[in-house]
């Protein structure tokens, strides 16, 4: 029988309370992800919390030059955080802070596993963005 079983429900519904964004846009200055940034901004700019209070959300990525610059063509501000694939400690830091990652870096079989195993592991929902899906 194995008595180190951990029975906390790990899920981002539990947490929302505590994470600072409701959405965090991670590979933001990839193509994809700036046609996406400029699409959240416009689509959460109006958008309220059940209490009442604005969305709020973040971009992220690697490069912070890349991402300032970005954060200077949306046409409202948004918070800027820097992860990296290849840093286990940056993807914690950054799935920790909100709800839902939305994740537009590849080759997703590259890039992927890292990030899918920190929301797991951290209660936060993922979706993949595509140039399919915009």
């Amino acid at each position: 029988m194995d008595t180190n079983t951990d029975t906390t429900n790990h899920t981002a519904a539990n947490n929302t309370e505590k994470r600072p964004y409701a959405v965090v846009l991670y590979g933001a200055t990839s193509f994809v992800g700036q046609i996406t940034a400029h699409y959240l901004t416009h689509f959460l700019s109006n958008t309220k919390n059940k209490d009442g209070s604005n969305v709020t959300w973040a971009i992220a990525g690697r490069d912070e030059a890349k991402l300032n610059d970005l954060q200077s063509k949306l046409a409202s501000k948004v918070d800027t955080i820097i992860a990296n694939s290849n840093d286990d400690a940056s993807l914690d830091a950054m799935t920790k802070q909100t709800q839902v990652i939305i994740s537009t870096v590849g080759p997703y079989l590259k890039y992927g596993e890292p990030l899918i195993k920190s929301c797991a592991e951290n209660g936060t929902d993922y979706s993949q963005m595509t140039t399919k899906m915009l």
